[in-house]
């Protein structure tokens, strides 16, 4: 090896070392004391920022080129967020449930993936929901955790109003799980609400879309190459999907070595009572970490192919019982 392969080598360990140190520091906002299963491996987190940069570093040329999008692609309607303070279970549930009858226009097309009019909430998913309790709220939850006082963490719109609101969004993404630097003016931008998502019957496919880049650009320039993002899959459990592979994901590193890219993974997405919020008697927050999920772009566009099935496949080459595609634009 010559003399300038030995420098560039040293430069990558060195910055290296500079994102571990930092990394060990770095506190972790949906950490429950209460429950194992919520808080993170910092050790696990230090060797994915070190993989991360890895593949920013050796795959920069990668083709920008993402196609995406049917024939018979059919609209289905993005909802916006809302406060679920104070509200019991059955509430929330009705709203959800008027959301999936009236998110889209020709519900014979889903005929095939759910049944409108028998559709009960699972127990699963939603059971350990608490009635009346506070909720954590998406702009505490994404701009300020670790300065919030705790009476506001809980305010505005909750932050699983993302996903309980769109149920036909079987498989969405979470919040980057590390303290964020943005701006004191954050703005919605920082949400990570998808911006349209549409199935098509012929392909038997969803296509839901994020911009990535938007939000990207709303974080202090220290953390835009940073993300560390993780599937939520409330949605897919709820309506009886409960296995995932991803099949194709070129410009995606997956954070575990027993990801979803590896073989078909069973999701374990609920909702219960957690402490995470410092509120006492707990909030209603979404669990548990699962690092098989979890993922960074090595460039952006990019976009996930995902196979759900309802039952575990023998392999995961068999055909999905319904295609999922996520772009990140």
């Amino acid at each position: 090896m010559n003399k300038q392969g030995l420098i560039d080598i040293a430069i990558v360990l060195a910055i290296l070392a500079i994102i571990t140190a930092a990394a060990a520091n770095l506190v972790f906002k949906k950490s429950d004391k209460s429950d194992k299963s919520d808080i993170f491996d910092k050790t696990l987190i230090i060797e994915n920022f070190g993989r991360q940069l890895e593949a920013h570093i050796h795959e920069e040329n990668i083709s920008s080129d993402i196609s995406f999008g049917f024939a018979d692609d059919m609209p289905i309607k993005i909802n916006g967020l809302m406060d679920f303070n104070g509200k019991t279970k059955d509430q929330i549930m009705n709203i959800r449930g008027y959301y999936l009858r009236n998110s889209i226009s020709n519900k014979e097309i889903l005929e095939d993936i759910i049944d409108f009019d028998q559709y009960t909430p699972n127990e699963y998913v939603f059971g350990k929901i608490a009635d009346d309790k506070p909720w954590i709220g998406i702009r505490a939850a994404t701009c300020n955790w670790t300065e919030s006082t705790t009476k506001e963490k809980t305010e505005g719109d909750s932050e699983e109003s993302v996903f309980i609101d769109n149920p036909l969004a079987l498989v969405m993404i979470e919040m980057p799980y590390y303290t964020l630097s943005l701006p004191q003016t954050c703005d919605e931008k920082a949400y990570l609400v998808p911006t349209y998502l549409t199935y098509s019957k012929s392909m038997n496919t969803f296509t839901l879309r994020y911009n990535i880049s938007e939000y990207q650009n709303v974080l202090a320039p220290e953390n835009r190459n940073i993300g560390m993002y993780s599937l939520k899959s409330i949605n897919a459990r709820d309506l009886g999907y409960n296995w995932v592979y991803a099949y194709e994901a070129p410009k995606i590193v997956f954070y575990s070595d027993n990801g979803i890219d590896i073989h078909p993974y069973k999701f374990k997405d609920f909702i219960h009572v957690g402490s995470s919020c410092e509120v006492q008697g707990g909030c209603n927050n979404g669990s548990p970490y699962q690092p098989e999920v979890g993922f960074a772009f090595k460039k952006l566009p990019a976009k996930l192919r995902l196979k759900l099935w309802k039952d575990q496949p023998k392999s995961p080459s068999k055909s999905a019982d319904v295609y999922y595609d996520i772009v990140f634009e």
